[in-house]
C-alpha cells in the first residue's frame, strides 16, 4: 500500500483546534504521513509543520502583502510536499493552498466552521466550488438546501 500525504491547512483560533484533533486521527494511520500548513505559531517541534503570515482583512495594505506571501509560502510547501489530498479547515488563508493543491491535482477537502450553522463563511463560499468533498458541522436543512454537495458527518469537535 501506498504511502499517502495529507496536509493539513488552517488560520488561529478554532480552525486550529479542530485542525489538531484532525491531525490526531490521521497520525495514528502508518501509510500516511500528515503535514501541517497554518497560520498558529506555537512551541510544538515538528519538521512537517510549515506557518503562513496572519492575515487580517480589516488591514487592506497588510491583508494584499500577506496574501501574496502566503501564496508564496504555500506554493513553495505544495511543491515540496505534492500531498495526495488537501483538507481545510479554514479561513481566508488557506485559499491559496485550496487553488493550488486543485491546480497540481490534489484532492481538496474542506471542512465549514463549527461555528456556521445557518450559512457559510467567505471562505466556504469560494471553497465550496474548489473542493471535491465539502463538509458542514451541523445537520442543517437550510445549509443543505443551500448546499446541496455539503456534506454532513458530525463535528470535529
Amino acid at each position: 500500500m501506498d504511502n499517502k500525504k495529507i496536509l493539513l491547512v488552517s488560520s488561529t483560533g478554532g480552525h486550529y483546534a479542530q485542525l489538531k484533533n484532525l491531525n490526531s486521527v490521521i497520525s495514528n494511520h502508518s501509510n500516511i504521513t500528515s503535514y501541517i500548513l497554518t497560520e498558529k505559531r506555537d512551541t510544538e517541534r515538528n519538521e512537517n509543520k510549515y506557518y503562513l503570515v496572519q492575515q487580517d482583512r480589516n488591514q487592506i495594505q497588510s491583508f494584499i502583502y500577506n496574501t501574496f506571501k502566503n501564496a508564496l509560502i504555500t506554493f513553495k510547501c505544495l511543491i515540496d510536499i505534492k500531498p495526495d489530498v488537501v483538507i481545510s479547515t479554514g479561513a481566508g488563508a488557506t485559499l491559496p493552498a485550496l487553488i493550488i493543491g486543485r491546480l497540481i491535482g490534489s484532492k481538496i477537502i474542506f471542512i465549514e466552521s463549527f461555528s456556521k450553522v445557518h450559512s457559510l463563511t467567505l471562505t466556504g463560499k469560494i471553497a465550496y466550488h474548489i473542493a471535491n468533498k465539502f463538509y458542514v458541522q451541523w445537520d442543517s436543512d437550510e445549509l443543505i438546501r443551500k448546499y446541496p454537495k455539503a456534506i454532513y458527518k458530525g463535528k470535529l469537535y
